[in-house]
């Protein structure tokens, strides 16, 4: 398996969570136990991206959805204009009325604005096509 491909919407900030979160710390310990092989470099490299992966799906969708009691912060993606894994998402499977909508409403402070950007991801189903890119995150034959 090559553990990422063609199917993965991968984008910066995806990675860098991935990266500086999963994969470095790991790699920085398996070199400080001399168990640094390209083999093993490797194999932890497709595992803990695909942790990253998973976590920046799961971080970008409590961020817009859940209840900041529970989440223990105010999501505010959509209002600062990250490149969020429903954002770059939603761009990729939007119609053109709906890309106009993101593009007026997206990164602006007013709760109309985020509502007008919370209809669009309904309309696109960002629920199910989270499910969808969680199973890749955990299918090893992917």
């Amino acid at each position: 398996s090559s553990g990422i491909n063609a199917e993965w919407p991968l984008r910066p900030g995806e990675f860098k969570t991935s990266y500086y979160s999963f994969y470095l710390p790991v790699a920085l310990a398996l070199h400080l136990c001399g168990r640094d092989s390209p083999e093993v470099l490797a194999r932890a490299r497709e595992i803990l991206l695909r942790i990253g992966y998973y976590f920046q799906i799961q971080d970008d969708f409590l961020d817009c959805y859940a209840d900041p009691e529970v989440l223990g912060k105010i999501g505010r993606d959509i209002e600062d204009r990250k490149c969020s894994w429903l954002f770059v998402t939603a761009v990729q499977h939007a119609s053109p009325e709906q890309k106009e909508l993101l593009k007026a409403n997206y990164g602006k402070d007013d709760v109309d604005c985020v509502e007008r950007v919370k209809t669009v991801y309904k309309a696109l189903d960002m629920e199910k096509r989270k499910k969808y890119r969680l199973r890749l995150c955990v299918d090893t034959t992917a």
